[in-house]
């Protein structure tokens, strides 16, 4: 949609790329990629600290 607008509304400046959203399949699968690590290693960590801890202890301190 947004290719489509500036194709019909923006002038024809020097260098006006053919698409605004054209991106290598490895760039893209890199970015999910990163985003799956981010969010398994945050949710992670965080868990097996969690489960290393005392219940008991954590509720009387």
């Amino acid at each position: 949609l947004v290719d489509r607008l500036a194709k019909g509304y923006l002038p024809n400046f020097p260098f006006k790329p053919e698409s605004f959203f054209s991106f290598p399949v490895s760039v893209v699968l890199g970015g999910v990629l990163l985003g799956l690590v981010a969010a398994l290693a945050g949710a992670y960590f965080p868990s097996r600290r969690a489960a290393a801890t005392d219940p008991a202890r954590t509720l009387a301190g």
